[in-house]
């Protein structure tokens, strides 16, 4: 009993004269500022004790709160009814507590139910776009004060005309001699069959080309496989390009005049997924474009932390003329793949006194050819600069390498200092 006085006292404390119960309805106190935290505990501490002898209370049961539809067109509306009862022994309450932008509630600007009574209540949407979660909500408030706000969603995914799935390939880090190889599908919800005209590479880094498939997607009722291989051993470095597919729909088919008309359509919605870029043509064909990237990375490359790989030059620092002699410095060359070099030659251009050699890395447990680079200064080293305005060269030349794939060529900075 003192432990209920107590919680009563501060609930009056800070919320009396400021905010009371009428007709069962909660209307937001104001509380003193800093206290908002201690006044929602002890309200909430006495909605759990539940009412006092003889006190009577409204109970709201929901049996549902969220329903599932499923699998809907795009673009098109539908409606789901709840239903809200009073099992309590006051009268309950129902106001309407806002909706998500896609929904709207029944007309329930104030209801009141009496013990035992029952209450439908529509939540009405529109599926707008294709996407593969639609979820939305509307919330009901109440004087129940063990549930002051009932929130009834909906969920489900909005139906594709057609789409790409996934929406973006990527090759990944590919050696030069490897074909990279990758799929998509074209999907259709809508149509039970389409053709596709024509695959096209807009940058022709890599080779489309159209594939049957039997294996359809959870819900679809058409689809065709494009299978995409890059250009073996014709690029090195990143790549991006955009796959252009152009379908042509049943003959049939419209689109969908409802809502802003896709770019480039003059007829109306394309209900393409999210993440696939769809445009209706003016040759009645539907475009999907999906980009693709990856890297090809180089046959030849060196390691070392004397290399800026940022800038592209190699950095021996700073060396005083009396330790010059016989210092070394050391790099790693990696050739991948099965090709081996006739030859690896390297030479220093522009440095007095600076030696390069290079020799094989035997009984490496890597695949490829692997080599040591070492720069040595000789006694004929003398004091320069070789900064950024004056720098040496180094040249690297593997024999037997297709194309360029074997040359590389750094510019060398290297500091030699007189003594004094």
């Amino acid at each position: 009993m003192k432990s209920f006085l107590g919680l009563m006292s501060v609930v009056v404390v800070l919320g009396i004269g400021l905010g009371v119960f009428v007709q069962g309805v909660e209307e937001k106190p104001l509380v003193k500022k800093g206290q908002e935290q201690e006044y929602r505990d002890a309200v909430n501490m006495l909605s759990r004790m539940g009412p006092t002898e003889g006190e009577q209370q409204p109970s709201a049961e929901v049996p549902e709160t969220e329903y599932d539809f499923g699998l809907m067109e795009p673009y098109a509306r539908s409606s789901h009814t709840f239903v809200v009862a009073n099992t309590g022994t006051a009268p309950l309450v129902l106001k309407s507590g806002g909706t998500s932008c896609k929904c709207t509630l029944s007309d329930l600007s104030l209801t009141e139910l009496a013990p035992g009574e029952a209450l439908p209540i529509k939540l009405e949407w529109k599926t707008g776009e294709p996407r593969k979660v639609f979820r939305h909500y509307a919330v009901v408030n109440t004087n129940d004060p063990k549930k002051q706000e009932i929130i009834l969603g909906i969920r489900g995914e909005i139906k594709s005309t057609i789409s790409a799935e996934p929406s973006a390939i990527s090759f990944g880090r590919l050696a030069p001699e490897t074909e990279g190889t990758a799929s998509f599908l074209l999907v259709s919800h809508v149509w039970d069959e389409f053709e596709v005209e024509r695959v096209e590479a807009v940058r022709d880094a890599v080779q489309a080309t159209v594939e049957p498939t039997d294996k359809l997607p959870s819900g679809a009722t058409s689809a065709a496989k494009i299978r995409l291989r890059t250009r073996r051993g014709e690029q090195i470095g990143s790549f991006n390009d955009v796959v252009r597919v152009f379908v042509r729909p049943p003959a049939d088919w419209r689109a969908a005049p409802d809502g802003a008309s896709a770019p480039g359509s003059a007829a109306g919605n394309v209900a393409v997924a999210p993440g696939s870029r769809g445009m209706l043509q003016e040759d009645g064909t539907v475009l999907i474009e999906v980009g693709v990237s990856g890297k090809t990375i180089r046959r030849l490359s060196l390691y070392s932390p004397i290399i800026d790989d940022v800038l592209n030059y190699i950095e021996l620092g700073k060396v005083k003329l009396s330790q010059a002699k016989g210092r070394t410095w050391k790099i790693i060359g990696r050739i991948r793949g099965d090709i081996k070099p006739t030859a690896v030659e390297v030479q220093v251009k522009g440095i007095d006194g600076l030696k390069v050699s290079a020799d094989e890395i035997k009984y490496t447990e890597r695949s490829g050819y692997s080599f040591h680079i070492t720069f040595e200064l000789s006694e004929s080293a003398r004091p320069a600069i070789h900064g950024k305005f004056n720098p040496g060269t180094f040249i690297l030349e593997a024999s037997g390498l297709p194309g360029d794939e074997g040359s590389i060529e750094f510019p060398v900075r290297l500091d030699i200092l007189d003594d004094e």
